[in-house]
């Protein structure tokens, strides 16, 4: 058996403040990791810190810049254990995005859409909860019963088989767990 671990934040950003204002939801962000060092947390975002149109999959870190600019980030942090069949086919499907990262884009429009629950599906454009939603439900782990393209943050409030482990600040969690 494995861990995985699904992040739920809200960095303040601007973007981050406009999705929690019009999800009415406090998180406004998701990203996976699949350790407790929290260095590699996969998701869509920024790739520039300054430029959050500059946009695709990213590999995030507790430690980055990003995190160090926006150390006021809240969290919750859930755990999840997988059979390793799950964990393998987990790490195939990101180990195709992670192969090349320039391929995949933020779907800007489709967040827009989004927020008025019109559903767009886009070749390898993704929002974070779409993106881990989508490596989730295709590695067996859970099935959402809704397209890929609807799912948001909430949507990731207690997963079966998950647990809750923190909450409060990311610069802490690899300290609290």
């Amino acid at each position: 058996m494995k861990k995985i671990y699904i992040i739920q934040a809200h960095t303040g950003t601007f973007p981050s403040k406009v999705i929690k204002i019009l999800t009415k939801y406090q998180y406004s962000h998701i990203l996976l990791s699949l350790d407790t060092n929290f260095d590699k947390m996969y998701s869509f975002g920024r790739r520039t810190l300054y430029n959050p149109l500059n946009a695709g999959f990213v590999i995030e870190s507790i430690n980055s810049k990003f995190f160090k600019r926006f150390s006021n980030t809240e969290c919750r942090v859930y755990e999840l254990t997988i059979t390793d069949r799950k964990y393998c086919k987990l790490k195939k499907l990101l180990y195709k995005f992670e192969k090349n990262p320039e391929m995949y884009q933020y779907d800007i429009i489709g967040l827009l859409l989004k927020i008025f629950n019109i559903q767009v599906s886009r070749k390898n454009h993704y929002v974070c909860s779409q993106f881990v939603g989508e490596i989730i439900e295709k590695s067996d782990i859970h099935k959402f019963n809704k397209k890929f393209e609807t799912i948001k943050p909430c949507d990731f409030d207690n997963l079966p088989n998950s647990n809750l482990l923190y909450v409060g600040n990311i610069k802490y969690i690899s300290l609290e767990m």
